[in-house]
């Protein structure tokens, strides 16, 4: 029974810890993002947002891809490939930066 509960948490700990190679420049644009967005006063500036922030995240994960690829061995042993990683990286980012664009339209 320990053996089943464990594997979604050690799920969660693989996904947080791919996320932490763009976790730092993601969260300061989001946080620039949900700012701006705030700013301008326009329901629908958020369409602008919302692609400012896939662009951002495509790039860091191209970054992330040309100069820190070498240290996915860690996750290539636990038995995820690169394109899992990657995908890891897209969705904690991007829900983030969901979960913060709806909480502002929430309290707008």
């Amino acid at each position: 029974m320990v053996i089943v509960w464990c594997r979604p948490m050690r799920r969660i700990a693989i996904v947080i810890s791919c996320f932490k190679f763009i976790a730092i420049p993601s969260t300061i644009i989001t946080l620039l993002s949900v700012i701006t967005f705030l700013n301008s006063g326009n329901v629908f500036f958020i369409i602008v947002v919302f692609w400012a922030k896939i662009i951002t995240t495509s790039l860091l994960v191209a970054y992330v891809y040309a100069f820190r690829s070498k240290q996915f061995f860690f996750f290539n042993n636990l038995g995820y490939s690169n394109a899992a990683v990657y995908r890891n990286m897209i969705l904690v980012d991007v829900g983030l930066a969901l979960a913060s664009f709806i909480f502002v339209l929430l309290t707008l």
